[in-house]
C-alpha cells in the first residue's frame, strides 16, 4: 500500500463524516411540532394544575392511608398550616380526573373509583363562600373547562358536574341535618369537625360503601368528636394521622 505523504493523497471518506442536512420543509415541520408541544405544556400548567400538585409530608401520609385497603374514616388531625383543606380538594380532583392525577394518587382506589360517583364536602360557611379557601382551591386545582359549576340556590357555586360522570356538591354546617338526606354518596369529606347530627346523617348516606376523609385541628375539636371519631381509631377502618410542622414543610 502506498503511504500517504500529503493531504492530496487522502481519499474522501464518503458521507460518514458529513452531517445529514434537513430540508427546509422538515425544519419547518420540526419547529411547528416544538411549538405545539410548548403550547400543550403551557396549557397544562395553566389549566390542569392538579398534574403538578406535590404533597407535603402530612398530605402524602393522608393520601396513603385513604388509598390503603380497608379504609372507611380517615382523619387528618395535623396542626394549622398543613394544607388540610387544599389536600381535600386535590383528593376530589384526583378521584374525578384520575388521568390527570399525580404520582401520590397511584393507589388503585384513585385510578378506578369503586364507589358511587357522588362526592360531597362539608364545611363552615366562610370556607364555602366564593372567596373562601375551598372555592379558591377548586378554582386552582379542578381542570378548566372540564366541569360545570351550579349555584343551586346558594350565593356560591355549590355543585360541580364533571365531564367524567362525577357530581360534587358542597354542604354547609349551617344547613339542617335533614338536607343531608337523599343521595347515596361515595365520598363524604368534612373540613373541620361537623355538628354531631350532620355527622350521623352523613354516615347513613354511605349505603354502598365509600370513604369519609376528615380534616381537623386536633387541639380544636368538639367534645363529641373525641369519643365519636378519634376514640374509635383502630388503624383499620378508622384511621387518624397526626403530623407536626416539620413534616408538613417537607414535600414528598
Amino acid at each position: 500500500m502506498k503511504p500517504i505523504t500529503s493531504l492530496k493523497d487522502q481519499k474522501p471518506m464518503g458521507n460518514c463524516l458529513n452531517k445529514p442536512k434537513l430540508s427546509e420543509s422538515k425544519l419547518q415541520g420540526l419547529s411547528e411540532q416544538l411549538d405545539q408541544i410548548s403550547l400543550a405544556l403551557a396549557y397544562r400548567q395553566l389549566n390542569e394544575k392538579i398534574r403538578y400538585f406535590i404533597p407535603n409530608g402530612g398530605q402524602a401520609q393522608f393520601f396513603k392511608e385513604i388509598g390503603r385497603e380497608g379504609a372507611f374514616i380517615v382523619v387528618n388531625a395535623s396542626g394549622n398550616g398543613g394544607g388540610k383543606t387544599y389536600a381535600l380538594i386535590a383528593l376530589l380532583a384526583a378521584i374525578a380526573w384520575p388521568k390527570l392525577a399525580p404520582e401520590c394518587f397511584g393507589s388503585p382506589i384513585y385510578q378506578q373509583w369503586p364507589y358511587p360517583k357522588r362526592l360531597r364536602i362539608c364545611s363552615t360557611p366562610n370556607e364555602l363562600a366564593e372567596i373562601g379557601s375551598i372555592q379558591t382551591a377548586i378554582n386552582e386545582l379542578f381542570p378548566k373547562n372540564r366541569y360545570q359549576p351550579l349555584r343551586r340556590g346558594r350565593f356560591y357555586p355549590s355543585q360541580f358536574i364533571t365531564d367524567t360522570g362525577f357530581t360534587i356538591d358542597l354542604f354547609s354546617y349551617e344547613q339542617e341535618a335533614s338536607e343531608m338526606a337523599g343521595p347515596t354518596l361515595g365520598l363524604l369529606a368534612f373540613n373541620e369537625p361537623p355538628p354531631e347530627d350532620l355527622w350521623l346523617e352523613g354516615i347513613a348516606r354511605m349505603r354502598k360503601g365509600g370513604i369519609i376523609p376528615v380534616c381537623m385541628t386536633s387541639l380544636n375539636v368538639n367534645p363529641w368528636v373525641v369519643d365519636g371519631i378519634l376514640g374509635k381509631a383502630n388503624g383499620q377502618d378508622v384511621r387518624v394521622i397526626y403530623t407536626g410542622v416539620e413534616e408538613n414543610c417537607k414535600q414528598q
